[in-house]
């Protein structure tokens, strides 16, 4: 590079760099590092990416990070040298979450009303002493920060009782500063359909409902599904929250030894795999289960 060129060059780092130190960005860096130009210089671009990383996770929804294990690079001084850094997202700091709990509602299904008092408070508007039950067992359970949570199978056909109580134990977890996802079974299929129709790969998907901490699945069985959808994508999902201790809670109309004829009549699904999918089930909830039959 001529002495022209890189004299041109210099003269766009230094305005640069005081553009940064009068914005809002360098707080982003670390406004406590103290900057020289010739720090900027040598790490102009990695302080590019710093913040593009910053803004790019503030512009996810929900609680999303837009790094995998939920980490941010950064700058550090250490003994008076810049280093490259990893630290956890900062949007999900306790600070962050105390005050907006909501935002560990990764996905719901159920709409942004789900979660109003009225809606979630179903132990004080109902005589059933098994939604009682239900509801005041897992507050315990999230309040004594047992680490030890398994999710239940629940069965009833009554409207918005699965979806109340599903939403009430999400609030629980969620106020216990872990992630929660609230879907319909067959929200799952239409969104892998989607991208089949595509000829995308189902893998994206899969994912987004594996790593949530706590995944709460509504209507299981009533998606109009084929063998596909529960070998590519169901099974996967559930084997990866049975082996990293996930919480999943399950309902469906008909009690969970029900399916297997349900899904021999309809689904046309091996006798076997059928089998697998319910004991999988069963483990996953550590064969919790209960019946709402009246509210």
């Amino acid at each position: 590079m001529n002495k022209l060129n890189l004299n041109s060059l210099n003269t766009q780092l230094e305005k640069k760099f005081q553009d940064l130190i009068k914005s809002k960005d360098y707080q982003i860096v670390g406004d406590n590092l103290n900057l020289t130009f010739e720090e900027f210089k040598k790490w102009h671009r990695w302080i590019d990416l710093i913040i593009k990383e910053y803004y790019d996770c503030q512009n996810l929804e929900g609680l999303e990070c837009i790094n995998d294990h939920n980490l941010h690079t950064v700058l550090i001084r250490k003994d008076g040298i810049l280093e490259l850094s990893k630290i956890h997202c900062p949007k999900q700091s306790k600070k962050y979450l105390s005050k907006n709990w909501q935002t560990k509602i990764i996905f719901n299904d159920l709409g942004p009303k789900a979660f109003d008092e009225k809606f979630i408070n179903i132990t004080n508007q109902t005589k059933n002493s098994t939604i009682k039950s239900i509801i005041n067992s897992y507050k315990s359970i999230v309040e004594s920060k047992n680490n030890t949570v398994n999710g239940i199978f629940l069965t009833s056909s009554l409207p918005l009782i699965p979806e109340r109580i599903f939403a009430s134990l999400a609030t629980l977890f969620a106020k216990n500063n872990q992630s929660v996802g609230i879907v319909y079974s067959r929200s799952i299929y239409q969104q892998c359909k989607k991208q089949w129709d595509s000829f995308l790969s189902e893998a994206n998907v899969i994912e987004k409902y594996q790593n949530v901490d706590v995944l709460f699945i509504l209507d299981l069985a009533q998606e109009s599904a084929d063998e596909k959808f529960y070998l590519n994508v169901f099974l996967p999902i559930i084997k990866h929250r049975l082996m990293y201790d996930k919480i999943t809670f399950f309902h469906s109309n008909g009690k969970i030894d029900e399916l297997k004829k349900y899904f021999l009549l309809n689904k046309k699904i091996p006798k076997n795999f059928i089998d697998i999918f319910i004991e999988l089930i069963k483990k996953t909830t550590n064969n919790n289960s209960a019946v709402i039959v009246n509210q």
